[in-house]
């Protein structure tokens, strides 16, 4: 795990440049994981809400596309 959160670390840290500090990029890097991770541990939540508990390949890639988009804005508005 450790080799691919120093990866994703270092992929924020470029993307938000030299302004946060490591605690706020090493934050950014644990709510992108938490955004994956909902996804997969909230299944029985999102039957009772939306009547359904996994998705079709496409599905996945929308998901993943969203977390994407959402976070570069996020890191992004750290640069001020």
């Amino acid at each position: 795990m450790r080799p691919a959160f120093t990866r994703l670390f270092a992929i924020v840290r470029q993307l938000a440049g030299k302004g946060p500090d490591d605690e706020t990029v090493r934050y950014c890097c644990m709510s992108i994981v938490g955004q994956f991770l909902f996804f997969l541990y909230a299944r029985p939540v999102l039957k009772r809400l939306f009547g359904k508990a996994s998705f079709k390949a496409e599905e996945i890639a929308a998901i993943a596309e969203h977390i994407t988009l959402f976070s570069l804005h996020a890191i992004r508005g750290l640069k001020g």
